[in-house]
């Protein structure tokens, strides 16, 4: 039995029994297991939207300082050739982590809507965060029309396209991960 069905099945024992100081002790329960997993299912949706946007923001550092020596370092020259695939590595983290998230039991919703605030949490790790260009060092001023700082994200029109697209990602991979749990459940039922 899931936790889901238990909460089910005491609300409507609590709503069909005769003694009503037990329908209120139970129906006390019920919220607060409804409160306990809204609880979890909120902060682990947040704890992985945050996780992906530090490995997005530290692969963008990363693939930005490297690419300035691409004469030097040959990652640098296939990360400068090879941008989609940067973005389709994180596009499989983001399926990923709707998939685990899904399975774990997160609504599809919950998911879709924590997940949806990647471009606000990338902007506010990139206000966080100073990364020093390779070519000055820490401190020196070099002109205003060009910036030291490779961890910049800024918020605008493509942002809130990105946060709808990972929006709408993460809710289908969450509702194919909470699918595949019950499918599976459901064959390990039928073969006991």
């Amino acid at each position: 039995m899931t936790p889901e069905e238990w909460r089910l099945g005491m609300e409507h024992e609590a709503a069909s029994v005769q003694d009503a100081q037990w329908a209120r002790e139970t129906q006390g329960v019920v919220l607060l297991s409804k409160r306990r997993k809204l609880l979890t299912d909120s902060l682990a949706s947040l704890g992985a939207a945050l996780v992906l946007a530090l490995i997005w923001m530290t692969g963008l550092v990363l693939v930005s300082r490297v690419s300035w020596n691409m004469d030097a370092n040959p990652f640098g020259v296939w990360a400068m050739v090879n941008t989609v695939r940067f973005d389709l590595v994180f596009l499989g983290l983001l399926l990923t982590t709707g998939l685990f998230l899904g399975w774990w039991g997160v609504q599809p919703g919950r998911v879709a809507l924590t997940l949806a605030l990647l471009p606000v949490l990338l902007w506010l790790i990139g206000q966080s965060v100073q990364v020093e260009g390779v070519w000055t060092e820490p401190g020196t001023n070099i002109a205003s029309d060009h910036t030291t700082d490779f961890a910049v994200y800024k918020l605008n029109v493509n942002t809130f396209i990105f946060a709808f697209d990972a929006a709408l990602i993460s809710f289908l991979s969450a509702w194919a991960g909470r699918t595949l749990r019950r499918r599976n459940r459901g064959r390990r039922t039928a073969v006991k």
